[in-house]
């Protein structure tokens, strides 16, 4: 702190203590900026209410704007009086912040009694202009009251950041508010973030139930989450907690809802006799439902099966044109036989 500026403070403070509101209002600048004393934005708050009290302009406007963008709603007494007076004039003349403010200001008893229709009320003027925090806050009051519907739309829309005011964490309590009522949309959607969510969220195994309560329940998305999931050969969740049946029927239920990677699965099972009988004749079938979706693996085995005849007829024909599908997608397999020549009947997947 520069000599100088000390000085300039305490030339500026005798007049401010005899009530010059030109000289209270200097010296709660020097407070907010910290020129020549400490920076304390409560000390300039207390200089500028008393500059403000006596009408000046530029004191009104400064602690304003100090009281919405930093202190807030830690400030009582005199100061929260003010704030509110300031604010109740200008939601009246229809301005949207102020009357989100004032919605607060009752839901609190901050500068005037409690009175939380008051604050709905204000709420929802600011809502219906678009004041994002009074829609946030008239979401939270029919969340709070039970309405599961309210939970998860407020959860969603936390954690896809239409709320600045709101973290992630909130959102997740709404989702899983929600989920323990039964809501099926709130399992699917936190049962996938709890599943392969970002570090901090992801509960795979948590993730699991809830996808599977989802699936249960009848909603379509979740039946091809899990069949997805159990679709991979190192499923995300524990071993012992995947029962074989269950797995399968799961896993063919999603084939048969038109999911590819299912559909190739169980052609794997069928073709290796996994879980289920081997069977080249349900494996060709599987398999060119899931080609015939694009996938590149299947599309590369059918190539094969059509090769050597396996659990269909022979045919060059179409050995040759899944894999020229497969090799153009990018496949390992089907590349390096298209293009570099490899046997095509060399290294059989089933083998």
């Amino acid at each position: 702190m520069r000599p100088d500026s000390r000085d300039q403070f305490n030339a500026v403070l005798d007049g401010a203590e005899s009530g010059v509101a030109k000289a209270q209002f200097s010296v709660g600048r020097f407070y907010k900026n910290g020129f020549g004393v400490d920076k304390d934005p409560f000390e300039a708050a207390d200089w500028w209410l008393r500059a403000a009290q006596q009408g000046h302009p530029e004191a009104e406007r400064e602690l304003r704007v100090l009281l919405r963008e930093e202190l807030q709603f830690q400030v009582d007494g005199p100061a929260a009086r003010w704030w509110y007076a300031v604010e109740l004039a200008d939601a009246r003349e229809g301005d949207a912040k102020a009357q989100s403010i004032v919605g607060e200001m009752f839901w609190r008893g901050f500068g005037t009694g409690q009175d939380a229709s008051a604050a709905v009320e204000w709420w929802r003027k600011a809502a219906e202009q678009g004041d994002r925090t009074a829609q946030l806050e008239l979401r939270r009051r029919r969340a709070e009251k039970g309405d599961v519907d309210e939970q998860f739309a407020l959860g969603t829309e936390i954690l896809e950041g239409a709320y600045e005011s709101a973290d992630k964490t909130e959102g997740l309590h709404w989702l899983g508010e929600a989920a323990a009522c039964g809501h099926v949309e709130a399992m699917f959607e936190l049962g996938k973030l709890r599943l392969s969510g970002p570090s901090g969220i992801r509960e795979s195994k948590q993730g699991a139930h809830l996808l599977l309560a989802a699936a249960q329940a009848g909603h379509d998305p979740a039946v091809l989450q899990i069949g997805q999931l159990y679709s991979h050969i190192e499923p995300l969740v524990p071993a012992s907690d995947v029962d074989g049946d269950e797995a399968i029927r799961w896993l063919r239920k999603a084939a048969e809802m038109g999911q590819g990677e299912a559909q190739y699965r169980m052609g794997r099972l069928y073709l290796l006799g996994l879980a289920v009988p081997q069977d080249s004749t349900q494996a060709h079938a599987w398999m060119l439902k899931a080609a015939d979706a694009g996938h590149d693996d299947a599309q590369y085995i059918l190539s094969c099966m059509y090769q050597v005849g396996h659990g269909v007829p022979m045919d060059e024909d179409e050995a040759r044109r899944w894999l020229e599908l497969a090799a153009k997608q990018g496949n390992g397999d089907a590349m390096r036989k298209w293009w570099l020549g490899a046997p095509l009947d060399g290294d059989l997947p089933w083998e």
